[in-house]
């Protein structure tokens, strides 16, 4: 007796299969022309994506530049005055300026 129960199960799991497999095929084949146009919008996506991180690097690294001009000129001042803490003050400010295009540069590398 069980082993009628196991061939009917069998068989019902191999008719189920089957008639899902006859329900997908149609929608799978609808689906392609969906697929062609996601594939479209993603690669056209990537492409304005890039252009958005070369003008983010760009802005990054004149940020970092005005940081490291703006810096030079506190840190001189500092240092014309005579104050002792000018040349930690110096390292501040390039450390600063050097984060933003070091920032600048990861971004380029992680997402392009």
């Amino acid at each position: 007796m069980k082993k009628n129960k196991n061939k009917l199960f069998k068989i019902y799991a191999t008719l189920l299969v089957a008639f899902c497999i006859v329900l997908l095929v149609p929608e799978l084949s609808a689906q392609t022309s969906g697929i062609a146009k996601a594939k479209t919008a993603l690669n056209t996506t990537t492409s304005e994506v890039s252009g958005l991180y070369d003008t983010a690097y760009k802005a990054l690294l004149a940020i970092a530049a005005i940081v490291g001009i703006i810096g030079g000129f506190i840190v001189y001042s500092k240092w014309s005055s005579g104050d002792p803490n000018a040349t930690k003050l110096a390292a501040a400010w390039f450390g600063a300026a050097l984060f933003l295009a070091a920032v600048g540069v990861f971004i380029k590398a992680i997402f392009l």
